[in-house]
């Protein structure tokens, strides 16, 4: 009877305990996946970081050129995030601090991109008050200085949530 009983309780455990053996290799996975595309990520926030540092004054041709980079590369970190897991708390958070952080990469590039811009035109300055009122020479200064804001506003909340979270620690 103790051996029956033995042999039924074995029977009615073993599917419970390759269940939870199972998941616990499945977690593992997404784990170790969510770890390898977090440090893929990590190296291209770092690659991209270096667009925080362009001079304003570059001619159009490594304005392009960088602009192309820039945005290849943020593309490729979107992408990326696209295959990480949300399996647990942490990852979860990961996940939204990478959007936020890919949306303060694009707004910093627009930013700097109309910025820029405006800073060419000021270049001319004494061509165009010939031809602008003061009103609208009042207007296009106040927008080169919103630029400006804009940028530095988003270069700062770019380090604050690249310090913040250390990214490639993101998923394990």
């Amino acid at each position: 009877m103790l051996k029956d009983t033995l042999g039924l309780t074995a029977a009615f455990l073993a599917p419970v305990a390759a269940l939870l053996i199972f998941n616990d290799w499945r977690e593992q996975h997404v784990a170790i996946s969510n770890e390898e595309i977090s440090q893929d990520i990590y190296k291209k926030i770092h690659s991209i970081s270096r667009y925080f540092h362009l001079p304003v004054d570059s001619n159009s041709e490594n304005f392009y050129k960088n602009q192309s980079e820039f945005y290849k590369l943020l593309t490729e970190i979107n992408h990326n995030g696209v295959f990480l897991k949300p399996y647990d708390y942490k990852s979860k958070q990961y996940i939204l601090h990478l959007n936020e952080l890919e949306k303060v990469l694009f707004e910093y590039w627009e930013a700097y991109a109309q910025y820029r811009s405006y800073y060419y035109l000021s270049l001319n300055e004494k061509e165009l008050r010939g031809t602008v009122d003061n009103k609208a020479w009042d207007e296009y200064k106040s927008e080169t200085t919103r630029y400006l804001q804009l940028k530095l506003k988003y270069n700062k909340q770019f380090y604050d949530l690249k310090n913040k979270y250390p990214l490639i620690e993101g998923c394990r």
